[in-house]
């Protein structure tokens, strides 16, 4: 009795997404400029029609070309196909106008690293970070990366040098230059989290103390802070 409940529930869930399905196809033929190829590109997604549903986004893209959603699921469906150039291709477009794209981030992280990109992968997972902090994930993947880095430049100095040492203060500082970057430092100042930027402009110049644009970045900082906090009295 409960699998024949199921069965007819499941049936009229499909009955429902197939008449979406042709009334985002009638409203494509009478509007091409319709944002409505974003919902039938996901549809033919998720019924693994996936050469359909990439015709369709590309083609609604040529009408829609900032549609950030729709380069997303096609980025998305080039991935799940392994199609990298594409995907990457994609991913990165969305970045560019929603670096906050936790989503894209974590599939264009993997994509880097896939291609030996570590540098860039940490540099993408640190940026995002800033908009997402309590994102465990990110943070996981940020060590692993941090790892990864850190036994390449062992194992490089090690066939170098030909004779393997353990890691220097020199293999850490890399990695910590990469953490405290200044386009983490610039993305905290546009959300107003001055103590954060402070902090990372802080450690950046520890590492740089000759770097005038540092200085004068913290110290801008420093100022907008004491301002937020006179204006909030």
């Amino acid at each position: 009795m409960k699998e024949e409940s199921e069965l007819k529930n499941y049936l009229l869930l499909e009955d429902d997404i197939q008449k979406l399905k042709e009334k985002f196809e009638k409203n494509l033929m009478e509007n091409p400029f319709s944002s409505d190829f974003v919902f039938l590109g996901e549809i033919l997604r998720k019924q693994d029609e996936l050469d359909k549903a990439i015709e369709v986004l590309i083609k609604g893209l040529k009408n829609n070309p900032h549609n950030i959603t729709a380069r997303f699921i096609l980025g998305k469906i080039y991935y799940e196909r392994w199609m990298i150039d594409e995907a990457k291709k994609e991913m990165e477009e969305v970045i560019k106008h929603a670096p906050d794209n936790v989503n894209a981030s974590k599939i264009l992280i993997q994509i880097y690293i896939s291609e030996g990109r570590l540098d860039q992968a940490l540099h993408l997972a640190l940026s995002t970070l800033v908009f997402h902090p309590e994102d465990n994930e990110l943070i996981e993947t940020v060590e692993e990366i941090k790892k990864e880095i850190l036994t390449y430049r062992k194992d490089k100095d090690s066939m170098e040098a030909q004779n393997p040492e353990s890691l220097s203060e020199e293999d850490f500082e890399f990695v910590d230059t990469e953490i405290y970057t200044e386009t983490m430092a610039d993305l905290y100042l546009k959300q107003q989290l001055y103590e954060r930027a402070i902090k990372i402009l802080e450690k950046l110049l520890e590492t740089y103390p000759e770097n005038d644009n540092i200085r004068m970045k913290l110290e801008q900082a420093r100022t907008q802070l004491e301002e937020s906090k006179k204006s909030e009295e």
